[in-house]
């Protein structure tokens, strides 16, 4: 807070209770200020009741009016959109959150934020559920019933969100909290094997092993079975690869009909489970570079072998692409060499400057030796 707006506060202080129609220049300042640069609540119980009653009263007008505007902007869309839908062309641009959708937002912000220092409760949960047709609605309101403690109503309109929107992240989060607060395990683990089959990732990993422990499942028969999950997505994108023709040019990902563990690598990886790991990206399966690295890096003096063998594989699919200056390339070349003995060492620059002859800018920065 800047010494201006501070002494903004104090003027007011010293300036006593306002005329009421001070509330109207008020509501047009904090909306020209969103950013909060004075204190709020020590300007309005300077201000007076008179002013801020009015300040209320306008500020929820406005709020409706702007309301108002937004739904009749959306459905005027709707039906441009639908127009454009019979005649076969595309809808025009709708700028989801607009200038307009912005000001709405800012005005429901203070008008709730007003029903609360109020006391009312209800009335800024009434306010909340006003746009229950969009995923946004349901996730406002379970959050506003668990800040106020209603957490019995938050539980039931999570579960309604998700009934109503069942793919929704946010919502799946929503209830989750909700079961695992209240004790629902095996709900929460259905969930979270849930989240995982759709949109694995290894924290989505965790966290069904975790909801597992919760419902006393077996440890490693959930690993396995997760890793299974994995296993048959990877042979299902397999069958997808080897479906499709053959891409020329820069290669992003694994060859058709090739095995990508990627996923699973890292998962074994967040683990420890280093030894698994190693044997699982063994060519002819492919693993992304940014895990090999990873994977690499984390081996110890007892799996240096593994770990040159890695980095080669790393620097060989940077190569692919590369361009000139080189420096990642080239500062992976300077990490193999220091791993490699003399006599190795000497070869495989040898090697680099025989294969790679046509990038003279990449040959002419090998190390000597």
């Amino acid at each position: 807070m800047s010494p201006y707006h501070h002494a903004w506060v104090e003027a007011l202080n010293h300036a006593g209770p306002q005329a009421a129609a001070f509330g109207d220049a008020y509501l047009q300042l904090l909306l020209d200020d969103p950013f909060g640069c004075f204190d709020t609540a020590a300007a309005e119980a300077a201000m007076g009741a008179a002013v801020l009653a009015r300040f209320r009263k306008i500020l929820a007008t406005r709020r409706r009016e702007a309301k108002d505007a937004a739904h009749a902007a959306r459905a005027q869309q709707v039906a441009l959109a639908a127009q454009a839908a019979l005649k076969g062309k595309r809808a025009p641009y709708y700028a989801r959150y607009s200038e307009r959708d912005m000001r709405l937002w800012t005005l429901e912000q203070m008008y709730l934020g007003q029903l609360e220092a109020e006391g009312d409760i209800d009335g800024a949960l009434a306010v909340t559920r006003e746009d229950m047709m969009e995923t946004g609605g349901y996730h406002q309101v379970t959050e506003f019933l668990e800040r106020h403690g209603r957490l019995r109503e938050a539980f039931a309109n999570a579960k309604q969100g998700r009934k109503t929107f069942p793919n929704d992240s946010r919502l799946q989060e929503d209830l989750l909290r909700c079961y695992e607060r209240d004790g629902w395990v095996e709900e929460a683990l259905a969930l979270r094997q849930r989240r995982f089959k759709d949109g694995p990732s290894v924290e989505q990993y965790h966290e069904a092993l975790k909801a597992g422990a919760a419902a006393a499942r077996d440890a490693d028969g959930m690993r396995a079975e997760l890793q299974g999950e994995l296993t048959v997505r990877e042979d299902e994108a397999m069958a997808r690869s080897a479906s499709r023709p053959a891409l020329y040019g820069h290669r992003h990902g694994a060859d058709a009909g090739q095995r990508d563990v990627s996923l699973r690598a890292e998962v074994l990886c967040s683990e420890g489970r280093w030894d698994e790991a190693l044997e699982l990206v063994r060519p002819p399966n492919y693993c992304r570079d940014g895990v090999l690295a990873y994977l690499a890096s984390r081996l110890g003096p007892e799996h240096l072998a593994q770990r040159i063998e890695l980095l080669i594989q790393v620097f060989a699919g940077e190569m692919r692409n590369s361009k000139s200056p080189y420096r990642r390339e080239l500062k992976l070349v300077e990490e193999i060499a220091g791993l490699l003995d003399t006599t190795r060492r000497a070869s495989w620059l040898v090697q680099l400057r025989l294969e790679y002859k046509a990038k003279k800018n990449f040959v002419r920065h090998l190390p000597e030796r």
